[in-house]
């Protein structure tokens, strides 16, 4: 059986690495906050984003990206928001939430995957 929390590890590295060549750059990895985590933060132009990481072995369950539940976006709004309050980045930073796929051994990046699904700050 394998160590989840290493696989999980193992390939936010691969995404991080990803998004490094794609000309993110990166701020941090695992923003623990109240309401959850944030696997990515990052710049990226004049956004700021936030990424969730998603691994799939296989499509048996559905497709990577397809797999961020209602639930799992309000979470990462959430932490999103705590995250601007702590490091008091102003309300007018343009934020957007991006998703690194990861589907066996193919990447896709999903800019502006979702949008802020929280009421306004």
């Amino acid at each position: 059986m394998r160590n989840n929390r290493l696989t999980g590890q193992m390939y936010e590295k691969m995404a991080v690495d990803y998004l490094m060549t794609r000309g993110y750059e990166i701020i941090k990895t695992n923003f623990y906050a109240k309401h959850g985590e944030i696997d990515i933060v990052a710049k990226k132009g004049d956004f700021l984003c936030f990424v969730e990481v998603k691994y799939r072995q296989s499509a048996r369950y559905g497709l990577a990206a397809e797999s961020i539940s209602y639930p799992k976006k309000r979470s990462i709004c959430l932490s999103a928001r705590e995250y601007l309050w702590k490091n008091h980045i102003p309300l007018e930073q343009p934020i957007r939430f991006d998703v690194v796929a990861i589907q066996q051994t193919k990447i896709d990046l999903i800019e502006n995957a979702f949008e802020y699904c929280l009421p306004s700050l």
